[in-house]
């Protein structure tokens, strides 16, 4: 049997915020029935009461189900840093090493290792 399920208990299982759910996981009734970007039905709500509605938790469970079977026939791809995330961090680490090297060849010591005490 299944149970109905608040709002906002739906959106915290699929573990998004309830303004995503209602824009893209739930059915309004005007055309659009899958989720964007899918072939995965949108959820229909049950009308509680004036001001609230519920789902059904077997419709939730397929939505789920549905949405890992996707998930798994896809190829995962790793994440990465965008290109200038990792550009401007590389970029200041070459510079700061560029800097280290040329006090070191002037005879100075970097600032960090000048509050150290000189090895005997």
């Amino acid at each position: 049997m299944a149970d109905i399920q608040r709002l906002e208990v739906v959106a915290a299982r699929l573990g998004i915020g309830v303004s995503k759910l209602y824009d893209q996981f739930m059915d309004h009734g005007d055309g659009r029935d899958v989720i964007p970007g899918t072939d995965i039905p949108r959820l229909r709500s049950l009308r509680m009461g004036p001001k609230s509605i519920g789902f059904l938790s077997d419709e939730t469970d397929a939505l789920i189900e549905a949405l890992r079977r996707r998930r798994d026939a896809t190829a995962s791809q790793p994440n990465q840093e965008p290109e200038h995330l990792r550009t401007g961090r590389d970029r200041y680490s070459r510079e700061r090493r560029k800097r280290a090297k040329q006090e070191r060849s002037k005879g100075k010591r970097s600032p960090a290792a000048a509050e150290l005490p000189a090895a005997s």
